[in-house]
C-alpha cells in the first residue's frame, strides 16, 4: 500500500455497526507513506481499528499517522501492525493529541467548577483547579497500556446577563505498535493531552473576568518489537491547564498518561521517552500528577519502571495500578528497578497491593522524587541503595528493607512498619534521614516500638530521628561528621517510666556530631565515646515520681575526648569508668528535686 507525496487518506469505521472484531487496513506487502503524506484513522466502537502490514511498515519525513481513539469507548484504539520493520524517519508523527476522551468524559474525567475545572487523570491524579478539589482519578494499566487520556473539567457561571461556560478539553490518543522486527523510532509518537482554554464572561454579578478548563490527561502508547533503535519521542504528556485573566481562576493540569514497551533488545535506542504531568493554569491550582513507563527487555530479563516528573512540581502523583483489580484484592508486581527523577513521584495506594525488587535491583532516582506507601514494598533482595525518598503511611503501608540499607541524601519516613530493619547507613548531607515516627514500627512489635537488628550509622549531616516509646539497637552506633540522631519520646503517653532507648553495644559520637536523647531510660551495652566537639544531651521525659529511674546507664568505658559535651539531667548515671579530656561533663538533676539523691 503506498500513500505518495502529498495524498492524504481517512478510514472511519465508526458508522459501521456490528464491528464487534474490529477495523481493520491489511496488506501482504509494505506500508508505505512518502513525505507529506497524512492517514486519519478513527477506531471502531470495539477493538479497534487495525494497520496490518505483512513485511514494513514506513513512514517519511513530514507524514503523519492522525489516530482517533472512539469518543466514547478510550480502550478502542488504534494499532500498527508490522510484520518485519516499522520505520518512523526524522520528521514524520504519528498524533494523537487531544484524540481520546472528550472533556468531561473519562474513567478519570476532571470536575466541573464554576471558576476552573480540573485536570483529567491517567497514568497520575489530574491536578485540581481554583474551586475544585477533587482531580480526576488516575486509571489505566502499568504494564500494558491501552486505555485514552481523559478529558478535563470545565467551568460555568451564571450571573447578570445569564450563563456562559468553557468546555473541557480532549485527553490524547492510544495506540499500539506490534513490531515483528526492527522498530526504528526517529521520528514522534505523541499521544500529549490537550491544553486547558478560556471563557470571558461575568464572573461575579455584572462584573466581567476569565474562567478556565483544567488540561486533558496523556493517553498511551504501547510498542513490541524484537529490537528497538531510534533517537525520537514518544510522548504521552498532559495537558496544561489554563489560566487566563487576572482574578486567578486557575484550571489543573492534566495528568501524564503510560508508555510501556517491550523488546528483545533495547540497548540502541536513544530517544526520550515523557510522561509528565501538565502545569497548573496558575498559582490557584495544581498541576497534574506524572505518568508511567514500563520496560521489559528479554535480552536483559530487566524489568524497569520510570517515572519522570521533568520537574514540575505537584500535590498528586503517578499510581501503581491495574485494571480489573479492586482495593482488596492481592496484586504483586516485580522490578528490577524503580526510577524516580525529577519530582516525579509514585504511589502504591492500596495495603493489599505490594511491590518487589528483584534480586539486585535498585530504588533509583536523583534524590528529588518521593514513593508514597500504603501497601507493601518488598526490597529485601535490593542493592540496599536507596536513592529516592520513600514515605510508609500507617495502615497497610509498610518497606522491608535489604541488608545493609543505605540512604543516600534521601528521606525514609516510616508512619507504618519497617520490617527486616538490620544494618542501617544515613548519609548524602542534610536531605539524608531516617524518620520513624510514633505510629511506626518494625515488624512483630507494637506501634512506637523500634528494634534494629544490626548497626545504626549517621554521617555527612544526615540525621536520624526516633519518635518511638521503645528503642532498641542490637549492633553498633555511630553519629559522625555533624550528623544528628535525636530519640524523642515526647507527649507519647503518661507512662514515661517505660520510655527506653537500648543500645546493646558501643555507641560513638563524634566530628561535630549530636545525639539528643529525650528519654526516662538510656543503656549502652559498651562503651560510649564522644569527640571531635561533639555533644550528647540526655534529657528525660514525664513528671514527678516518673523520673525517679531516670538513668544513663553505660557497661563499658564513659570516654569524653577532644571538647567533646555531654549533659545529662536524670537522676542516675553509670559507667564501669570515665575517661574526661579537655571536654565537658554536666551531671545536673536539680529540676528533680529529692529524686537528685538516686545520683
Amino acid at each position: 500500500a503506498l500513500f505518495d507525496s502529498a495524498s492524504t487518506m481517512t478510514f472511519d469505521p465508526r458508522p459501521i455497526s456490528g464491528l464487534t472484531g474490529g477495523a481493520h487496513l491489511t496488506t501482504g506487502v509494505d506500508w508505505l507513506m512518502r513525505t507529506s503524506a497524512a492517514v486519519t484513522l478513527f477506531a471502531a466502537s470495539s477493538n479497534g481499528t487495525w494497520i496490518e502490514a505483512g513485511r514494513d511498515s514506513i513512514l517519511d519525513a513530514a507524514t503523519t499517522l492522525n489516530v482517533y481513539t472512539h469518543s466514547s469507548n478510550g480502550g478502542s484504539n488504534v494499532g500498527v501492525s508490522a510484520g518485519r520493520n516499522l520505520v518512523l524517519a526524522v520528521g514524520a508523527t504519528v498524533q494523537g493529541t487531544g484524540r481520546g476522551y472528550a472533556g468531561g468524559s473519562g474513567p478519570g474525567a476532571g470536575v466541573l467548577g464554576g471558576f476552573g475545572g480540573s485536570g483529567g487523570g491517567h497514568g497520575g491524579e489530574g491536578g485540581t483547579s481554583y474551586d475544585v478539589g477533587t482531580p480526576g482519578p488516575a486509571a489505566g494499566s502499568v504494564l500494558r497500556p491501552a486505555l485514552a487520556g481523559s478529558g478535563s473539567g470545565g467551568a460555568s457561571r451564571n450571573q447578570c446577563s445569564g450563563p456562559f461556560s468553557v468546555a473541557g478539553v480532549p485527553g490524547g490518543s492510544a495506540v499500539r505498535l506490534v513490531v515483528g522486527g526492527v522498530a526504528n523510532i526517529s521520528g514522534v509518537v505523541r499521544m500529549d493531552g490537550s491544553v486547558g482554554q478560556t471563557a470571558y464572561g461575568y464572573v461575579s454579578g455584572c462584573t466581567y473576568g476569565y474562567i478556565n478548563s483544567g488540561g486533558g490527561a496523556g493517553g498511551s502508547i504501547l510498542l513490541e518489537c524484537s529490537k528497538l533503535i531510534g533517537s525520537g519521542t514518544m510522548s504521552a504528556v498532559g495537558g496544561a491547564g489554563s489560566g487566563t485573566g487576572t482574578n486567578g481562576y486557575h484550571g489543573g493540569g492534566g495528568s501524564g498518561g503510560r508508555v510501556a514497551v517491550y523488546s528483545g533488545d533495547m540497548s540502541a535506542w536513544g530517544g526520550s521517552l515523557l510522561v509528565y504531568g501538565g502545569a497548573r493554569g496558575g498559582t490557584n491550582a495544581d498541576a497534574g500528577g506524572p505518568g508511567t513507563v514500563y520496560l521489559e527487555e528479554a535480552s536483559s530479563g530487566r524489568r524497569r519502571l520510570l517515572v519522570d516528573g521533568n520537574s514540575v512540581s505537584s500535590g498528586r502523583w503517578a499510581w501503581l495500578m491495574e485494571p480489573g483489580y479492586t482495593s482488596s484484592q492481592n496484586l504483586t508486581w516485580t522490578f528490577d528497578s524503580i526510577e524516580l527523577t525529577r519530582l516525579g513521584n509514585l504511589l502504591l495506594p492500596y495495603a493489599a497491593w505490594s511491590t518487589l525488587l528483584a534480586p539486585s535491583g535498585s530504588l533509583g532516582g536523583d534524590r528529588t522524587s518521593t514513593f508514597y506507601l500504603k501497601g507493601r514494598f518488598n526490597a529485601s533482595r535490593s542493592d540496599g541503595l536507596v536513592r529516592s525518598n520513600v514515605y510508609v503511611y500507617g495502615s497497610g503501608g509498610m518497606i522491608d528493607v535489604a541488608d545493609p540499607t543505605t540512604l543516600d541524601g534521601v528521606s525514609l519516613r516510616v508512619y507504618g512498619e519497617l520490617s527486616q530493619a538490620a544494618n542501617v547507613f544515613v548519609t548524602g548531607g542534610t536531605s539524608g534521614k531516617l524518620q520513624v515516627y510514633s505510629s511506626g514500627f518494625t515488624s512483630g512489635l507494637a506501634a512506637g516500638n523500634v528494634r534494629l537488628l544490626g548497626s545504626l550509622s549517621a554521617n555527612s549531616s544526615s540525621g536520624v530521628e526516633l519518635y518511638s516509646r521503645w528503642v532498641k539497637v542490637d549492633g553498633s552506633v555511630s553519629v559522625q561528621g555533624g550528623a544528628s540522631m535525636s530519640v524523642d519520646q515526647t507527649g507519647l503517653g503518661a507512662n514515661a517510666s517505660d520510655f527506653a532507648a537500648l543500645f546493646e553495644r558501643d555507641v560513638t559520637v563524634g566530628s561535630a556530631a549530636t545525639m539528643t536523647l529525650k528519654v526516662t531510660r538510656v543503656s549502652v551495652g559498651d562503651w560510649l565515646q564522644l569527640n571531635g566537639g561533639s555533644t550528647l544531651t540526655h534529657q528525660p521525659v514525664g513528671l514527678g515520681t516518673q523520673l525517679s529511674g531516670a538513668s544513663l546507664s553505660v557497661g563499658g568505658e564513659l570516654r569524653l575526648l577532644q571538647l567533646s559535651t555531654l549533659s545529662s539531667y536524670g537522676t542516675n548515671m553509670a559507667a564501669s569508668s570515665l575517661l574526661v579530656s579537655n571536654s565537658t561533663l554536666t551531671l545536673d538533676a536539680t529540676s528533680y528535686g529529692s529524686a537528685a539523691s538516686g545520683r
